[in-house]
């Protein structure tokens, strides 16, 4: 009897609801069929979310399939547990080893963390001298999201010949710990690029390898590596990203600007008016960074207020599918780090807390759905931003403020808007040096391109926001240059700006063609 014929999938659903359509897929995969595996990832890791029950449910199906499989579909099916392994999309890795910080909750969610270590016991090393090069590279992701050490991945890249596999086994070393004697020399720019990456992420970050990792920004990764199609790209975006506010170093991120294409800019783009604020901060603050207030200090109200905001996303609750996914769990939105610092990594008892806010009543787990939501989100950012002046004293915002930008979503909108609204709200010193950030960012290198593949991949509409809310609270600011927009960012900003008055959505409107 085939494994999946063991399982009442009827008891179980995916992102598209009830599992029973699982077992004819996996019957498909089983035929050869290589178009039934991308059905079943869109099902069971749906943009990126596991569906816990149902997925734990078909990994032993998944690896009995690894070992009858060949080519493209076994290659598939080990990509698809990778991603699995990783909660539900290996991309989660990007740039750190560990899964982006607002998901990490995740990975500990009983069905999850059972369902890793099934995976994670699995012997892939056969995988690595597979016939099949596809098979090969999907064996070095599955290495990486599964911690392996590095030394399975060192001999095989040593006696690999083919181009897109030795960069996914150097990417895959990053996270298993890179050598330190990992050379730069020799190779394609992509595997340069790869080994840079690889060191960057153990914490190297000379000249050599910041050259390496610009050079790869205008470096395409070979056909037939997982990181191609711009994911290499990606992947040193988000090494020079973290590293640039793990150690301050701006120059990272405008060195990466001046290099880089669109792809990202966004994202890199928001981490460097961060900094520069962080800095700015530190200028007022005779050298100090901002104190955020001790978690143990906080009044409930204070802890209601950070909590709600780390919410107040555009993408992880409401209708979206991930709010639909994370309801299924009992946790209808998804909590950032800030959580971890408050103290409540999964927050249980606050889920069920009476809360109010404006007319509605009821329990934050109630609230939620109507919370997340951007639309809602963005028309309350003014209420929330008078509430958290009202909670915290002048010399508390800047603190505050600080956790907001490090830890909070860096691409929500709503959670935008509500701290600008917060600071202006309390008449904080805080305000003029973040409008400086702002202006600064926009007054130096390149001019940032914004369309909607750009939105959906990195969420680069954050710089946007924020300034139309800076021009909104600063009318006298000079307008960034060479704003374009295509149709898809043109209905999101105008639906989200004129929440924040007229001078900004006049302003919009101006920038439009």
């Amino acid at each position: 009897m085939e494994p999946w014929a063991q399982v009442d999938w009827s008891a179980f659903e995916h992102a598209y609801g009830p599992a029973t359509d699982v077992p004819p897929l996996l019957e498909a995969i089983a035929a050869g069929k290589a178009g039934a595996v991308e059905t079943l990832a869109n099902l069971l890791a749906h943009q990126g979310w596991c569906s816990p029950k149902a997925a734990r449910a078909a990994v032993p199906s998944l690896l009995a399939l690894t070992e009858r499989t060949s080519g493209q579909v076994r290659a598939g099916l080990i990509t698809l547990l990778a991603d699995l392994s990783c909660g539900g999309s290996h991309e989660h890795f990007l740039g750190g080893g560990v899964a982006r910080s607002e998901d990490r909750w995740l990975l500990d969610e009983p069905d999850v963390a059972a369902m890793r270590a099934a995976i994670g016991a699995h012997d892939a090393r056969a995988w690595l001298t597979d016939r099949s090069k596809v098979v090969r590279s999907a064996a070095a992701l599955f290495l990486a999201a599964t911690g392996s050490p590095p030394e399975p991945l060192v001999a095989p890249l040593a006696k690999e010949k083919d181009e897109a596999v030795r960069v996914d086994l150097l990417v895959a070393l990053g996270w298993a710990g890179a050598p330190a004697d990992l050379s730069l020399e020799g190779g394609s720019s992509a595997e340069r690029a790869a080994a840079a990456v690889a060191l960057a992420m153990g914490g190297r970050l000379d000249h050599a390898v910041v050259d390496a990792l610009y050079e790869g920004m205008t470096t395409p990764a070979p056909n037939g590596s997982v990181w191609a199609e711009g994911d290499l790209r990606r992947v040193i975006t988000e090494v020079l990203r973290r590293a640039a506010t793990e150690t301050g170093r701006s120059e990272l991120v405008l060195g990466a600007l001046e290099r880089m294409d669109d792809l990202g800019r966004g994202r890199l783009g928001g981490t460097l008016v961060k900094l520069a604020f962080r800095e700015r901060l530190a200028e007022i603050g005779d050298g100090r960074a901002p104190e955020r207030p001790a978690a143990s200090s906080l009044t409930t109200a204070q802890r209601e207020l950070l909590e709600l905001l780390c919410r107040f996303d555009s993408g992880w609750g409401g209708s979206t599918d991930q709010g639909h996914a994370l309801r299924k769990l009992g946790l209808p939105g998804a909590p950032p780090s800030m959580l971890l610092y408050l103290g409540h990594p999964r927050a249980p008892d606050l889920l069920d807390r009476p809360f109010a806010f404006g007319e509605r009543t009821g329990t934050v787990r109630e609230l939620w759905p109507l919370l997340c939501t951007k639309e809602e989100g963005v028309a309350r950012a003014p209420a929330v931003g008078e509430a958290l002046a009202r909670a915290f004293s002048p010399e508390q915002m800047p603190g505050v403020v600080d956790l907001c930008l490090r830890e909070v979503v860096p691409h929500g909108f709503a959670a935008n808007a509500t701290v600008l609204h917060a600071l202006v709200a309390s008449g904080s010193a805080v305000v003029e040096p973040l409008l400086d950030a702002l202006r600064a960012y926009h007054g130096r290198g390149p001019v940032l391109f914004w369309d909607s593949r750009d939105l959906r991949r990195v969420g680069s509409l954050a710089p946007v926001f924020q300034w139309v809310a800076a021009r909104a609270l600063d009318p006298s600011a000079e307008r960034p240059r060479g704003l374009r927009f295509d149709a898809t960012v043109v209905q999101i900003t105008l639906r989200n700006a004129h929440e924040l008055g007229p001078v900004a959505a006049g302003w919009m409107k101006a920038a439009l063609p």
